[in-house]
């Protein structure tokens, strides 16, 4: 038995997790299916349902197919989403035993979607796993290592042991199908390493058997071989599982055989033989009935050596197993022909010719359903890029968009910034301006004041004179004269006042007599002097009043601006128009 085929049993048995798919025993179907009906609508049915397909699936694949696709159903139905993926995964594995590679992708595919959904890694892992294997068992053992390898990585990454002794397993018969012996051992011993770790006996026995093959089929070193067969008997043996001991039997049977040690190998062909005919298990049955005829007939024994081909020849008929019809008949042939029957070994070599060329139709429909698989898998990953192309394109489309946005917001902020940076700078400059001038007008009504200040002495000394002086032509002028400087230098303060403020403040006293029309002169005049934040005092060395006055003076302004009542500053007030 190939390494393939002892490698595709391991896989989809791990491959299940928490499915026993082990033969340690023989089912009864019919307390299966009570135990079934007993839990009616719950996860348990589920499960016993996807059990059952799976045991089904070597001899009687349409049964298999019936109780998956119920699987499938109730699944959907309760919701169970665990049990509704691992349907899918036996189903895949069910279609990939009928050869049909494009319904095994498909439902691989799905269970990996409806496990990405879930969210769950390990079904994440076990879908990619499953991939793998239809990948590999199509011949493209690219695809296959990139998606062993996904899913070792998750397997990792949750530290999931078993899944990781698995994978390494997969990766090791990928390796043998493209006959690389020495990485298809390697990736064994890793698995095997890690079954010890975790005393996975069940991986051991697997694993002993597949490192036998390699070491029997290509190594030619029947001593390791018969080694490691012989420890994986010895572990099944222990467990129970009597498939995978007739399977152990079969090979250390082919190692006798190729030692020249015929009775040797008759006695484990046989015993394989009785625990698959307890097992019912008829595809073995028949090759084991094939083995046994050929070591009859390599021992002259041709009258046994045709017994058994007949035997294996009308089991693989009833059952549709044409590779080993094929055998059969050709062992038949040769042994007629050395009986010198020669109207019988035609007729088995017209019959070989007819079965080799129906094999040849089978596989040269499995070669185009791979080539098909192939074709399809190539033109949708094309599609994908194509896809994936065009997608690239408009994201750096978008992407160049969005920059060229970003940039622009980025320009036009900035070139607002400025312009706002230049407006400030030019109101400060104003604003630097004004202050300026209001400092200037406030300094020169100061000026003005002190000239006043003079005048006033002046005028003063007049009037001292004036009441001194005894003729009436001088006393009239001196009264003249003192008039004259008074309107003087009240004029020239209010020329003063109007002229500089106006220059500094336009409009000032429109905007002020447009909302207030009862405000008067002089309350025109106190509010320029307030509008210059001038203080009680400056106001009183400027026009010479007491400071009490020009607080008499403040206060009637606020009524007349409506503000006497509240805690709003006049000078604020003013500093609005």
């Amino acid at each position: 038995m190939i390494l393939r085929q002892k490698i595709f049993v391991s896989i989809l048995f791990f491959g299940l997790a928490n499915i026993n798919l082990s033969f340690s025993q023989t089912y009864n179907f019919d307390s299966l299916k009570k135990t079934i009906s007993e839990n009616k609508g719950t996860e348990r049915e589920i499960d016993l349902l996807v059990e059952i397909s799976e045991n089904y699936k070597a001899n009687n694949i349409d049964t298999a197919l019936y109780y998956i696709l119920l699987a499938i159903e109730k699944a959907k139905s309760i919701e169970y989403s665990k049990g509704y993926i691992n349907s899918l995964h036996t189903l895949s594995s069910i279609f990939l035993f009928k050869n049909d590679y494009k319904n095994a992708f498909k439902y691989a595919e799905q269970s990996l979607i409806e496990s990405q959904k879930s969210k769950n890694k390990e079904l994440i892992g076990i879908s990619k796993t499953y991939i793998a294997v239809i990948y590999a068992e199509s011949g493209n053992y690219t695809l296959s290592t990139k998606y062993n390898f996904e899913a070792l990585e998750i397997f990792e990454e949750i530290e999931n042991k078993l899944q990781i002794e698995t994978v390494y397993g997969n990766i090791g018969a990928d390796y043998y199908e493209q006959e690389n012996y020495e990485k298809s051992l390697e990736y064994q011993q890793k698995a095997l390493d890690i079954a010890f770790e975790i005393k996975d006996t069940v991986g051991i026995a697997y694993i002993y058997n597949n490192i036998g093959i390699i070491y029997f089929s290509h190594f030619q070193d029947n001593t390791k071989a018969l080694y490691y067969f012989r420890s994986a008997l010895s572990i099944n043996k222990k467990l129970k599982n009597y498939y995978l001991q007739g399977l152990n039997f079969i090979n250390i049977g082919s190692v006798f055989i190729e030692t020249a040690s015929p009775d040797s190998a008759l006695y484990y062909y046989q015993t394989a033989l009785d625990i698959f005919t307890k097992l019912d298990s008829k595809a073995n049955v028949s090759n084991c009935y094939f083995l046994i005829g050929e070591i009859f007939f390599s021992q002259n024994d041709f009258i046994n050596s045709i017994y058994y081909a007949e035997l294996s020849n009308k089991l693989s008929i009833e059952n549709s197993y044409l590779n080993m019809t094929k055998n059969a008949t050709t062992l038949l042939h040769k042994s007629y022909l050395a009986l010198n029957d020669t109207i019988k070994a035609y007729e088995y070599f017209v019959l070989e010719k007819k079965i080799n060329d129906s094999l040849d139709l089978v596989q040269n429909k499995q070669e185009i359903q791979k080539i098909e698989f192939q074709y399809q898998i190539e033109k949708e990953t094309q599609q994908r890029k194509i896809i994936q192309t065009k997608r690239n394109f408009i994201y750096a489309i978008i992407f160049i968009l969005l920059i060229v946005f970003i940039l622009l917001i980025i320009l036009s902020y900035s070139r607002q910034k400025i312009k706002v940076d230049i407006m400030t700078l030019k109101n400060q400059k104003i604003q630097s301006e004004l202050d300026f001038k209001n400092k200037e007008i406030t300094v020169n009504l100061l000026s003005i004041s002190k000239v006043k200040e003079i005048l006033d002495l002046v005028s003063e000394k007049l009037q001292f004179i004036e009441k001194k002086a005894t003729e009436k032509f001088v006393k009239n002028n001196i009264i003249e004269l003192e008039k004259e400087i008074t309107k003087l230098l009240d004029d020239k303060l209010g020329q003063e006042l109007s002229l500089r403020f106006n220059e500094v403040n336009n409009d000032f006293y429109e905007k002020l007599t447009e909302k207030f029309p009862n405000i008067t002169p002089n309350d025109l005049k106190m509010c320029a002097f307030l509008r210059l934040n001038m203080s009680s005092k400056d106001i009183s060395l400027i026009t010479g009043q007491r400071v009490e006055t020009i607080e008499s003076a403040r206060y009637r302004l606020r009524k007349r601006l409506g503000i006497v009542n509240s805690d709003t500053n006049l000078v604020e007030f003013l500093s609005q128009f």
